[in-house]
């Protein structure tokens, strides 16, 4: 597989905060992006669900469940489950090469974020995929949906790269 040619760092690739479109109502939807890390730390691969109004926001919320767990971990409200199969890949341009860091199929439920935008009334959900640390270069996420959800049919999603202080 070709990355590119032997380049330097820049802004050539995306930087988290970024995210992604991602139909994740059909099976074999498939997110495959270049990324760029410049700091060594713990990012979040995240589905967002973006909602406008008070009718669309109760209607995602009903998908993707709520926040609160079991004391053994299980959702208590893990909505619609969505399994992903997630790839992360750092990539050596210099040497067109990559290696496999995370290959992995994740159950994805219920939700750890709520967000608001500027407008008023608009807003987003997360759902965590994975957290993982990464050190600076490039990166490829591949992630593909491996199951038809019909019940999400027409919802605005993206697969979102970000990070948080887990201080």
């Amino acid at each position: 597989m070709h990355f590119g040619t032997g380049c330097a760092l820049s802004s050539k690739f995306p930087t988290p905060v970024t995210k992604f479109p991602f139909d994740v109502s059909r099976k074999d939807s498939v997110v495959n992006e270049l990324f760029q890390i410049s700091k060594p730390r713990y990012y979040i691969f995240s589905l967002q669900y973006n909602y406008s109004g008070r009718e669309q926001q109760d209607h995602i919320r009903e998908l993707i469940g709520g926040g609160g767990r079991y004391p053994d971990g299980r959702y208590g409200e893990p909505g619609v489950i969505i399994p992903i199969h997630i790839i992360i890949s750092k990539i050596d341009l210099e040497k067109n090469t990559s290696i496999i860091l995370v290959d992995q199929i994740i159950d994805t439920q219920g939700k750890y974020v709520h967000g608001f935008e500027k407008k008023d009334g608009d807003g987003f959900y997360e759902r965590e995929i994975i957290i993982t640390d990464l050190e600076p270069g490039v990166y490829r996420v591949e992630a593909n949906t491996i199951k038809d959800l019909k019940e999400l049919s027409g919802t605005t999603v993206f697969l979102k790269i970000t990070w948080r202080s887990f201080n």
